[in-house]
């Protein structure tokens, strides 16, 4: 479930998640295309004010946090730590205010509320996570960074 080609909104919501080809299916011409061109995107609690890159310093911080526990060593568990580092951010805290249901993952019939990093840590040497950023963020569908 962690790598998926694209997404389609409608009123704030995701609507649809699939491969390229299943949702440029639903395109009409209302669609506004984005391509993210090696970039990636991530679940995010977004607000209208939030500093972009705050975002990131904010992930790197509850890395530093987790990593405490040791064994973050090599690079599969730096990916994991990453990862680990925005759950504790999305999921965890929407589940902690029972807000599971409309934010903290990218699912059908959540919110909309999402981050573009500039590249995808996926693909990305885990020694140079710390030069990743937030390319833009979207609240409710709309981009407003």
């Amino acid at each position: 479930e962690i790598i998926q080609q694209a997404l389609r909104t409608e009123n704030g919501e995701i609507t649809h998640i699939g491969t390229n080809e299943k949702i440029l299916k639903l395109k009409n011409r209302k669609t506004t295309l984005f391509d993210l061109n090696g970039k990636s995107l991530f679940p995010a609690f977004v607000e209208k004010n939030l500093e972009k890159e705050n975002i990131m310093k904010e992930v790197f911080y509850q890395m530093k946090e987790i990593s405490k526990k040791g064994y973050w060593n090599d690079s599969h568990e730096k990916l994991a730590l990453f990862l680990e580092g925005f759950r504790s951010l999305t999921i965890k805290p929407a589940i902690e205010n029972n807000e599971d249901k409309n934010i903290g993952s990218i699912k059908v019939g959540k919110l909309a509320n999402f981050i573009i990093l500039d590249k995808n840590p996926l693909l990305y040497n885990p020694a140079k996570y710390n030069e990743i950023e937030v390319y833009t963020t979207v609240l409710e569908g709309r981009l407003i960074h």
